[in-house]
């Protein structure tokens, strides 16, 4: 397809960038980049500048975590994250052009550039590289790994209410949604449930409300499968999200229960309201 050969033709071009990031015109289509990270519009200008993740040339930031060191454009980077246009705009160390990152997963922070860059994010399993578009269908190989790639989009969603990002946080809950029973066990439910509840802050309700409608719509599997997934005693260990989910069963069935009330009663012949036999 033309896209494809679109793409190997600008991996073999890639030494020879002829892109100024300063002009003017550049940063303009820049900011125009909105958090509807599907629209082709979007697309169309982050292919410009795949071909910079990660590359030194035109750098003019460097992101330092750990042992690592990225080399970044302030020109993609800011117009896409409140956090690092607040950090290069003011009187900081920042703004000289180094942001070190404490207490952060590089692995993680590699991910969130890749998504300023490219729209998407990717994730690898002993070195292999996977499109994230494939995570609704691992493999018995995955499993046995006991990679849990629903916990890794929780903390991607995380990294991206850390950085302002809301383009990476829809991503992250839609690639959440989508692998959230693909390891039907215990442990992993529990381990994704309280990565949430304690990496999310309590006022970003958008994964919460997305697990919590998750395990609604899987009692079934969670309560009555095989093995029994969601324990009574994990929701006495946790809370708040018994809490919640309580919450929204109630309004679930509150809702159903008005629905009943209000549903047009099924119309009977003329004869037999009439008195007709």
């Amino acid at each position: 397809m033309p896209t494809k050969k679109k793409k190997k033709d600008r991996k073999r071009n890639k030494p020879e960038l002829d892109l100024e990031l300063d002009d003017d015109n550049h940063t303009q289509e820049t900011q125009s980049i909105t958090s509807d990270d599907d629209s082709a519009e979007m697309l169309n200008l982050l292919a410009r500048y795949e071909c910079l993740y990660l590359n030194p040339q035109y750098s003019d930031l460097t992101i330092i975590c750990g042992t690592e060191v990225f080399p970044v454009h302030r020109n993609i980077v800011c117009p896409r994250s409140s956090y690092f246009a607040r950090s290069c705009g003011g009187n900081f160390k920042e703004a000289l052009g180094t942001i070190e990152l404490k207490d952060q997963d590089p692995n993680l922070i590699r991910k969130v550039l890749q998504f300023l860059y490219t729209g998407d994010y990717t994730f690898e399993i002993d070195g292999d590289e996977e499109k994230e578009d494939n995570l609704g269908q691992p493999s018995s190989q995955d499993h046995s790994r006991g990679f849990n790639a629903c916990q890794f989009h929780v903390r991607m969603y995380a990294q991206a209410d850390y950085f302002q990002i809301d383009g990476l946080k829809s991503r992250a809950e839609r690639y959440f949604r989508g692998s959230f029973l693909d390891q039907p066990s215990k442990d992993p439910f529990e381990a994704i449930i309280t990565e949430i509840y304690t990496s999310i802050p309590e006022s970003d309700e958008q994964i919460r409300d997305a697990a919590i409608e998750l395990t609604m719509d899987n009692l079934e599997t969670l309560r009555n499968g095989t093995e029994v997934i969601l324990l009574d005693g994990f929701l006495k260990r946790s809370p708040a999200f018994a809490a919640d989910l309580c919450i929204a069963m109630l309004k679930r069935r509150s809702e159903s229960q008005k629905e009943e009330i209000f549903r047009p009663a099924a119309s009977k012949p003329l004869f037999t309201l009439y008195g007709g036999h």
